[in-house]
């Protein structure tokens, strides 16, 4: 039967109970999120799918043979917010084009489609590539984890990219050389600041890796090239004038934000974005480090993610949803008190919605708790049984198994 009585009996336990209340107000707020939505749809001043707006423009700008940047983005240093703004690689909005017929509110509803679609992929990817079996449960609990997660809904509600992020994240967990090239220089081309994922690539694959770089990135750049070559020589303008954005923001993550707003002074803000820039050129190169040894790669790739973070002088809440793929994926090789450690981290990125010195400790618990795990005992351990050539998802060790049985 679809329902058996096993099925029916564990919902008398309180764990069953808690499951269950768990995952149905997860699923309310996700109703709640979908029903909002289409009340806020006015493009004079939008709140749904704000930032997907941007894409659409630029990918409108693209179909008719232009550039999708707003000439006045040329002019001089931009601001960290503001509409018609888009401030991506000509390749997404290249890619976005046939979206670019429908209109506002219906684009942003097939985006928002793609990118749960994206989302749950990826999260997907990373539970079985970590070496979780799915079961019933364990899509309750993940479902539920992440709907609460708060970077999760503001996502979704705001049309940004991070789903497409989560999936290709979890792609390059998960696969062979070419996937990994394909997804890590994807990610690249995508949004500009994983480019910091690109030298472990290298650094992990060799030959492969430098191939995997040049043939997908030809082989994404050179149609867009081609329809719009105008738009690759301003994308340096770009750069350059929103390289110093980072208007202090209460919602503002970016260590030079709320050190400015704490000290009410701008040098101490100057000062702090120093230190972040030191501190994800020190991440990249423990990222290059972690990547010589193929069963650290994940540690990789969560060092370079965590690098591309601290890039931006601009990062706001819904950036962080790019680190929910590692926590899915390290969950079955944490202890006990390190999964109650990354789930305080995650309730207190959601609790900093309007706190960002909040939601960025919460950031550095759950990163930290991440790679302990990635680098702990347990992976050590399988990874003395795993290829040099390529990296097998792990499966969990039981607790009590110590080392020397593990080795024999």
């Amino acid at each position: 039967m679809f329902i058996s009585p096993s099925f029916l009996n564990r919902w008398k336990t309180a764990s069953g109970i808690a499951l269950f209340v768990i995952g149905s107000l997860g699923i309310l707020m996700l109703l709640i999120l979908t029903s909002i939505g289409p009340r806020l749809p006015d493009p004079a001043s939008p709140q749904f799918a704000i930032d997907f707006r941007d894409y659409w423009i630029a990918a409108g700008r693209m179909a008719s043979g232009g550039s999708p940047y707003n000439p006045d983005m040329l002019a001089g240093p931009l601001g960290s917010s503001g509409l018609d703004m888009y401030r991506y690689p000509p390749v997404l909005a290249f890619l976005l084009i046939p979206l670019s017929v429908f209109d506002y509110v219906t684009a942003g509803w097939i985006w928002v489609g793609l990118s749960v679609a994206a989302l749950t992929s990826g999260l997907t990817i990373a539970l079985r590539a970590g070496g979780t079996k799915i079961t019933f449960s364990v899509a309750i609990w993940t479902a539920a984890a992440t709907v609460w997660f708060f970077p999760t809904p503001d996502s979704l509600f705001k049309g940004n990219v991070e789903g497409l992020q989560v999936l290709l994240i979890a792609l390059a967990l998960s696969g062979g050389s070419g996937l990994r090239g394909s997804s890590v220089v994807s990610h690249a081309w995508l949004k500009v600041a994983p480019v910091l994922l690109v030298p472990a690539l290298i650094v992990r694959d060799g030959r492969r890796g430098l191939a995997w770089l040049f043939v997908w990135s030809a082989a994404l750049v050179v149609p867009a090239l081609l329809w719009a070559p105008a738009a690759f020589w301003q994308l340096p303008v770009i750069l350059l004038n929103i390289s110093g954005a980072g208007t202090p923001s209460a919602t503002n993550l970016a260590p030079n934000s709320w050190a400015t707003m704490l000290s009410g002074s701008s040098e101490i803000g100057a000062v702090a974005r120093m230190i972040t820039l030191v501190g994800a050129a020190a991440l990249v190169r423990l990222s290059v480090h972690l990547a010589r040894r193929p069963p650290r790669w994940p540690a990789a790739v969560l060092a370079g993610v965590c690098a591309s973070l601290l890039l931006p002088g601009t990062t706001w809440e819904h950036y962080l949803l790019v680190l929910l793929p590692f926590g899915v994926y390290v969950w079955p090789r944490l202890t006990q008190r390190q999964r109650v450690a990354l789930l305080i981290g995650g309730a207190t990125i959601s609790a900093g919605g309007t706190v960002a010195v909040l939601a960025f400790s919460g950031a550095v618990i759950f990163s930290a708790t991440a790679m302990i795990g990635l680098l702990g005992p347990r992976v050590e351990a399988q990874a003395s049984r795993s290829s040099d050539s390529e990296l097998e998802p792990l499966t969990p060790i039981p607790p009590r198994l110590n080392l020397t049985q593990v080795s024999s």
